[in-house]
């Protein structure tokens, strides 16, 4: 009887030793889980805040899209201009050249306008001579 006592003693004993330590680990889980929560909190308030930075930023964003667009049409138009310019620049080269040739025709144009004069000359006197040899 008295080992049976004994016996019931204990499994009360573990019982309660074993309810104890279920007592702490559900203590422990709690614990764990309020934590948790408050790190899923921190987490949702830190989203939260990135969420507005962006909302904040999207206009900066499009801006600077829109100023990258605007920039590669600039560079586009700068590409066309400097092909035009070459080609201007071409075409200035052959004008200057023209330009050099009907400067010199029109220096031997001058000359032949001289000559022309002097032979007129010539052959105004060479007239008188004749009319006075007559």
């Amino acid at each position: 009887l008295q080992s049976a006592e004994e016996l019931r003693d204990q499994v009360l004993a573990l019982r309660n030793q074993q309810s104890g330590q279920e007592s702490e680990a559900v203590e422990s889980f709690k614990s764990q889980i309020t934590e948790l929560e408050e790190q899923l909190k921190a987490y949702k308030e830190e989203a939260d805040a990135w969420r507005m930075e962006a909302q904040t930023l999207k206009p900066e964003v499009t801006r600077l899209s829109n100023l990258e667009t605007d920039a590669q049409r600039v560079l586009s138009n700068a590409s066309e201009l400097d092909s035009s310019v070459g080609k201007l620049r071409a075409e200035a080269e052959e004008l200057r050249v023209e330009t050099e040739e009907l400067r010199v025709k029109a220096l031997r144009l001058e000359d032949v306008e001289q000559l022309n004069q002097h032979l007129a000359a010539d052959l105004a006197e060479c007239r008188i001579a004749v009319q006075a040899a007559e």
